[in-house]
C-alpha cells in the first residue's frame, strides 16, 4: 500500500498543485478510521500514516499538518458514524469505560455553566461570616474545594464552625450541611456550638450541663430552630476504626449535602502515611464533588517541615506537600501567633484562590471565651517578607 500511496501523492502533486493535500487527507483519513476501528492505539495512528506516506528511502512525502488533519478527520468520521448527534465532542476510549465523549466547544461549556448556576441556592458562595476574609478568597461555590490548613492548635475547627454558623444564617431551608468530625468527638462539636450560642467557656458550659441549667436547653433550642434540620454531624466509628473512603462517600451520597466539611482529611482510611492518604483520597474527593456538585472544606494538619516554614515567614502546606493545594480551588493557612501585648492571635492567609489575588493575611477577631471568631478581621502583613524576585 505504501508504494501505491507514494505514487498517488506524486500524481496528485503534479495534477493538482494547489489542492493536492485535500485528496491525500481524505485517503489517509479512511485508513486512520480503519486502523482505529481495528484497535490501534490513537497515539500510533500518526506514525502509521507517516510510514505509509514514505518513499523507499524513508522520507515522509507529506507534512506533519497533513498527517495531523488526516488523523483528526478519521476520528471525526468514526465518531459521526457511531454518535451522529455529537459532532463537536471529542471521542476517547479506555479499557475500563469503553468509548466516552468529551465536550470541546465554548457553547457546550457555557450551557453546562448555565444549568449549574441555575441550581445554586446562594450566588455569594459559602463563607465563614468574616467579611474581609470571605471577600479576599471570593467565596466557595458548588463543585469547589477549600483546604483549611494549619498546625495543631491553630483553631481550624473553630473557623470551620464559623462556616457552619454562616451557612445556617445565609442558606435556604432546603439546603444541607454535612460535618465529619473525625478528630474530636461529635458531642464536643455540639458543646462548641453551645459555647458560641451562650458565649461561655467550655468549663462553664459543662457545669451548666451537669446542673441541668435551663439556659442550656434554651440555647440548644435556638440552635435547633436556626438549623431547621439542615445540619448533619457524623463522628468517628465506634471502636476506633476509621471510615474507609467508600463508607465516607456512601454517607455523603445518602445525606446529599450542599456543603461537606471534613475534620480532618487524613483520618479517613488506613494508610501507612499521611502522604499516601492524601495521594489516594484527594482525587476521589475531587471526583465526587464534581459529580455531585457539592462544595467541600477539607481541614488538614500541617507537616513538621511546613510548620517550620510557616514560622520562618515562607508559608506552609498541608500534609502531602503541594498536592492538596494543587487540587484545591481555595487554600487558607491558619497561624497561631502572639500580639505585642501577649494575646493569642489567629492569622488567616489566603495562600490560593482562583477569584482574587492570593497572599492577603488577616488577624481574625478571636473570642477566646467561646472559641469563635467575629464578623470582621484586620489586615496584617508579615514581619518576614519573602525576598523579591524583580526590582519593582
Amino acid at each position: 500500500m505504501a508504494e501505491k500511496l507514494a505514487k498517488f501523492i506524486e500524481l496528485a502533486r503534479r495534477d493538482s498543485p494547489d489542492d493536492w493535500e485535500d485528496g491525500v487527507i481524505q485517503l489517509l483519513a479512511v485508513e486512520a478510521e480503519d486502523v482505529i476501528t481495528r484497535g490501534m492505539n490513537p497515539m500510533s495512528v500518526g506514525k502509521h500514516l507517516a510510514k505509509l506516506c514514505s518513499d523507499g528511502g524513508g522520507n515522509v512525502l507529506v507534512s506533519g499538518a497533513v498527517i495531523r488533519r488526516a488523523v483528526a478527520e478519521g476520528f471525526r468520521s468514526l465518531k459521526a458514524s457511531r454518535f451522529p448527534s455529537h459532532g463537536d465532542d471529542v471521542m476517547l476510549s479506555s479499557e475500563s469505560d469503553g468509548i466516552s465523549l468529551v465536550p470541546s466547544t465554548s457553547g457546550q461549556h457555557l450551557a453546562k455553566l448555565t444549568s449549574e448556576v441555575a441550581e445554586w441556592k446562594n450566588l455569594e458562595g459559602y463563607g465563614f461570616g468574616v467579611v474581609e476574609l470571605d471577600r479576599a478568597y471570593g467565596g466557595l461555590y458548588p463543585g469547589e474545594m477549600m483546604a483549611l490548613v494549619g498546625a495543631p492548635g491553630s483553631m481550624k475547627t473553630s473557623l470551620a464552625l464559623n462556616a457552619v454558623d454562616d451557612f445556617m444564617y445565609q442558606m435556604p431551608l432546603d439546603s444541607r450541611l454535612l460535618f465529619f468530625s473525625l478528630d474530636m468527638p461529635p458531642q464536643t462539636v455540639i458543646a462548641r456550638r453551645l459555647m458560641r450560642e451562650m458565649n461561655c467557656f467550655q468549663s462553664e458550659l459543662y457545669r451548666m450541663v451537669h446542673d441541668k441549667h435551663p439556659a442550656v436547653k434554651e440555647a440548644y433550642g435556638r440552635i435547633l430552630e436556626r438549623d431547621a434540620g439542615r445540619f448533619r454531624l457524623i463522628g468517628r466509628p465506634r471502636g476506633g476504626e476509621p471510615y474507609s473512603w467508600d463508607q465516607a462517600a456512601n454517607i455523603i451520597i445518602q445525606v446529599a449535602p450542599d456543603l461537606v466539611i471534613i475534620d480532618y482529611l487524613t483520618l479517613i482510611g488506613k494508610y501507612r502515611s499521611e502522604l499516601e492518604a492524601v495521594y489516594d483520597l484527594v482525587p476521589k474527593i475531587v471526583s465526587l464533588k464534581e459529580d455531585l456538585g457539592i462544595a467541600v472544606i477539607l481541614l488538614s494538619q500541617m507537616g513538621r517541615s511546613s510548620k517550620a516554614a510557616q514560622k520562618s515567614g515562607s508559608g506552609g502546606h498541608a500534609a502531602g506537600g503541594h498536592y492538596v493545594e494543587d487540587a484545591a480551588d481555595v487554600e487558607i493557612e491558619l497561624l497561631k501567633d502572639e500580639s505585642e501585648g501577649g494575646e493569642t492571635a489567629i492569622v488567616a492567609t489566603v495562600t490560593k484562590t482562583r477569584k482574587n489575588a492570593s497572599g492577603k493575611s488577616f488577624r481574625l477577631d478571636l473570642n477566646a471565651r467561646s472559641l469563635s471568631f467575629g464578623g470582621t478581621a484586620e489586615r496584617v502583613k508579615r514581619l518576614k517578607q519573602a525576598a523579591s524576585v524583580f526590582n519593582i
